[in-house]
């Protein structure tokens, strides 16, 4: 927990002070008139309460209904019938499991004639490469024979017995079987087929594998272990037009519940992941669970309803399970931000705001006169407020209706004294 900063400086309205002030002297005035008869007492009516120490809080509160830590909508994109629905809200299922299955028949005739247009693509693709391979391999024949002949007709040449047409006619024909070689796609003395007919080949395969696809995702399965929390489909309806666009199903893991807050940009500086929260609910009727800040989103958002405040979603994990809590019901977090343990603390009401910004309290001293402390204001709850004095000690008679207008020393009139 963050240590409260006592060096921060408090401001409350003091015309509200001033009020709230007037309105509890009007009280005890009543009070005491009621004791006194019809006149009432010249000293300034003041209550008070020992002082003690205790420990204080600083908590943020938010609402937000529970759910799953994982949540999955399963939909399909498939203009099916559904044939069968295997699951009921409240089922608990695996990863993978069968949800409902759709009418295949068509998908399974388009997976067969896929198959069989690859098939037949491949085996006229495969006769092909056998083809241009034996015509290859002549080429080459033909490429060899046509150098030696060069060869032979050159060295002729060179002896005066063969003539120059004749050895430019053997060297033509060399050429022309080298062409013939160039023109085959080979890699590795092996033909492979041209570029349009290897593409020819990879569509058929993945038309197959769309088809293919489409008669796995007949069968509606789980992606995530959980339990099934809403079903919108029924039998005989198609795959892809629920109610109300609604995903087919929904499941979540609810063994592990969660909040999705939204923390007012006021107060986000104060949380931070790993701050303990305590998570109420009406079911729970006064009991409570810990729960924790497990993520603080990097970003803002605009409030619902507001054009200027932002909110950060926040999310809050709950630590303890309870029979009780199910996804979906109203739950209330309060974030402990600060805490300090053995700390003096007194209504906000009684502390007072002086002037030159510093505060004080005031304390009954020999139950008839005012004596005033001046204090440090620590850590603050929305109603308490943690104090800090050389002077403070258990037990002190603490005013906590103290007035602006209160001097040291000045008369006042204590509920025990008047009786």
């Amino acid at each position: 927990m963050k240590k409260p900063d006592f060096t921060k400086i408090k401001s409350w309205s003091k015309k509200k002070k001033m009020i709230a002030g007037i309105i509890l002297v009007l009280v005890l005035l009543v009070g005491y008139k009621m004791l006194f008869g019809q006149s009432a007492p010249s000293a300034y009516p003041v209550a008070t309460m020992p002082l003690m120490q205790r420990s204080l809080s600083e908590t943020v509160s938010l609402k937000a209904p529970l759910e799953g830590t994982e949540s999955v909508e399963v939909v399909s994109r498939l203009h099916s019938e559904i044939t069968d629905i295997y699951v009921k809200e409240g089922d608990k299922v695996e990863k993978g499991q069968l949800l409902a299955k759709l009418d295949h028949a068509d998908m399974q005739e388009a997976v067969d004639k896929a198959a069989d247009a690859l098939k037949l693509a491949q085996d006229r693709y495969n006769e092909s490469i056998k083809q241009s391979q034996r015509e290859y391999d002549k080429a080459i024949q033909d490429l060899e024979a046509a150098k030696s002949k060069y060869e032979r007709m050159q060295k002729l040449y060179e002896e005066g017995a063969e003539t120059m047409a004749n050895l430019e006619d053997a060297e033509d024909a060399m050429q022309n079987a080298q062409r013939a070689v160039n023109a085959f796609n080979v890699q590795n003395g092996k033909v492979v087929g041209d570029a349009s007919a290897l593409q020819q080949l990879e569509i058929d395969r993945k038309e197959l594998q769309s088809k293919r696809k489409d008669l796995d995702d007949s069968l509606i399965k789980s992606p995530i272990n959980g339990t099934v929390t809403r079903v919108n489909v029924k039998v005989g309806r198609f795959a892809d037009d629920t109610d109300d666009k609604k995903p087919m199903f929904i499941i979540e893991n609810v063994d592990q519940l969660q909040m999705q807050v939204l923390v007012s940009e006021y107060d986000i500086g104060k949380i931070a992941e790993g701050q303990e929260a305590m998570i109420t609910a009406d079911v729970l009727q006064g009991a409570s669970v810990r729960g924790v800040v497990s993520r603080i989103s990097p970003t803002g958002e605009l409030k619902a309803g507001s054009t200027t405040e932002r909110v950060v979603p926040t999310e809050i994990k709950l630590l303890e399970s309870n029979e009780k809590l199910i996804a979906g019901i109203s739950a209330k977090a309060e974030i402990t931000i600060a805490s300090v343990e053995n700390a003096f603390v007194v209504p906000i009401g009684a502390i007072l705001q002086n002037p030159d910004n510093s505060t004080s309290i005031a304390v009954l001293a020999d139950n008839s006169t005012v004596h005033l402390i001046p204090v440090t204001v620590g850590l603050e709850s929305d109603l308490e407020a943690q104090i800090v004095a050389d002077e403070l000690k258990d037990g002190l008679p603490i005013i906590i209706n103290p007035s602006a207008a209160f001097t040291e020393g000045m008369p006042v009139l204590a509920p025990a004294a008047a009786q």
